[in-house]
């Protein structure tokens, strides 16, 4: 959940939420959208989600959203190539949580 306080009161802007296989979504309240909260909403869930087992994330934009794209950059993201999402021309993006190797690397 991404919140301000105002006040003691806090005022929902938007969240992240990430799917059992990785797959991430991003959503901000139209009137907070432009104040580089997206990549920086990203960012805190992903310091958490490195304590989970993921080892990758992945993003569907849709084609023409260029903020969303620009979001998921800020914040990692890799451009993986085209996709469809939903029936949509979409862009795919990546994000490896685990550093530069693979798992199926191993460390001695």
């Amino acid at each position: 959940m991404v919140e301000r306080f105002e006040g003691l009161t806090r005022v929902p802007l938007g969240f992240v939420v990430t799917a059992a296989d990785g797959e991430t979504a991003l959503a901000l309240h139209a009137g907070e959208r432009g104040r580089g909260l997206a990549h920086e909403a990203m960012r805190a869930a992903i310091r958490i989600l490195r304590d989970e087992p993921f080892t990758e994330l992945c993003a569907s934009v849709g084609a023409d959203d260029a903020r969303a794209a620009r979001a998921f950059e800020k914040a990692g993201f890799a451009p993986a190539g085209p996709c469809r999402f939903r029936g949509r021309p979409s862009r795919r993006f990546t994000r490896n949580l685990r550093g530069d190797c693979t798992p199926y690397n191993v460390w001695i």
